[in-house]
């Protein structure tokens, strides 16, 4: 799954880059906040400009640990393999069909224009399904990419609404924009425990 894995680390990069000047009255509680809604807000630069605050989202991190996103490409995992079974074992098929049609041409039982007619229709059919399941696979792992995305930018939105930063932007191995990164503005981890703690919560409520 490297594949989708740099798909999403684009995407991420380029729509987690969000800018969230969120005007919100202050309301006590939260996920987490380094400092009170009151004291984010009164800050200000020597201008007496509301000051920059820019945290992090270590995307990579995200990916390899999000419960949600494990337990969804494990089972594309299990599907595929699956699926390549099944069209292993219809070429299996097609070739003791092929093996047939040689023995009856021999026979006599049928020519060599009806053999190749019906064996050319039952590849076709092989190469259809083929394609069917790996349309299947592709729509599958588009929507969880997708449910992936929703899922952090809803958990940034949750937690930014005490936090209040300005910036908060997607940091990951494959489209990596920034050179320097102080670890004290990594708010991943914060993230992360809420994706899972929404994901646990969610898995409790279907048992």
């Amino acid at each position: 799954m490297k594949k989708t894995s740099l798909i999403l680390n684009i995407v991420f990069a380029v729509a987690i880059i969000v800018l969230f000047i969120l005007h919100f009255t202050n309301n006590k509680g939260g996920i987490i906040q380094a400092k009170t809604d009151s004291e984010a807000a009164l800050q200000t630069d020597s201008n007496g400009m509301p000051a920059l605050r820019i945290a992090y989202v270590n995307t990579d991190t995200i990916i390899s640990n999000y419960g949600y996103y494990m337990d969804q490409i494990s089972i594309i995992q299990n599907d595929k393999i699956a699926a390549e079974k099944r069209v292993m074992n219809k070429m299996k098929t097609l070739e003791e069909e092929y093996k047939n049609y040689i023995y009856k041409v021999k026979l006599g039982l049928i020519t060599e224009e009806q053999a190749e007619s019906e064996f050319s229709k039952k590849n076709e059919e092989l190469e259809a399904y083929r394609t069917r399941a790996s349309n299947a696979l592709m729509e599958k792992q588009d929507e969880i990419s997708s449910q992936l995305y929703d899922s952090v930018f809803n958990a940034v939105a949750r937690f930014n609404k005490h936090a209040k930063y300005t910036f908060i932007m997607a940091h990951n191995s494959i489209n990596n924009t920034m050179l320097h990164a102080d670890h004290s503005f990594d708010v991943t981890q914060v993230i992360l425990d809420d994706l899972n703690s929404s994901y646990d919560k969610l898995q409790e409520s279907k048992k």
